[in-house]
């Protein structure tokens, strides 16, 4: 089910942050912008991953820096989730960025990463999807999808999960 809400995304209690970055190692404007301002870790985090292989896949970081250690599988490099708090999902959906009109969102590489996301949140909440937290047109605004196409997207793979849409510009 999705749930738009006017206000401010970091307000919410959703276990899952997600928004969309670029592959470049850029978090200069948007919600990313919001992010790397919010939690100087998950921007140094995000740049450790950042490359053109990561195309399509998410990155999962915890919110409280201080368990950051903790949550690292020494095995994988994946973050272990069954730690009760938020994370934000970085959603490489972006081979680079700009904001001149140009499509910058990869639409293949959304679908793969909310894939991802999906499987992540509901079969790691004992099949049970978790509610998931998203910017109002993710990939639309500053990536220049078309937002028909993803909200569809959205409400196609996330049909077992609670999605929160917030929307900051109606406050």
């Amino acid at each position: 089910m999705i749930r738009v809400i006017d206000g401010d995304l970091f307000t919410t209690d959703a276990r899952f942050i997600v928004h969309q970055v670029n592959c470049k190692g850029v978090m200069g404007s948007g919600v990313a912008k919001q992010v790397r301002n919010k939690y100087p870790h998950v921007f140094v985090e995000y740049k450790k991953a950042c490359s053109e292989e990561m195309l399509g896949k998410i990155q999962v970081v915890p919110c409280n820096p201080k368990i950051l250690h903790l949550c690292k599988d020494n095995h994988c490099g994946s973050v272990n989730i069954s730690y009760p708090q938020q994370f934000i999902v970085n959603a490489f959906a972006q081979g680079s960025y700009g904001f001149d009109g140009k499509q910058y969102t990869d639409l293949n590489a959304l679908e793969k990463c909310f894939k991802s996301i999906q499987a992540l949140t509901y079969e790691k909440n004992n099949n049970n999807g978790a509610t998931i937290a998203m910017p109002w047109k993710i990939g639309s605004w500053r990536g220049e999808a078309d937002w028909n196409t993803v909200y569809k997207m959205i409400d196609d793979i996330f049909s077992k999960n609670q999605v929160e849409l917030w929307r900051l510009d109606n406050v």
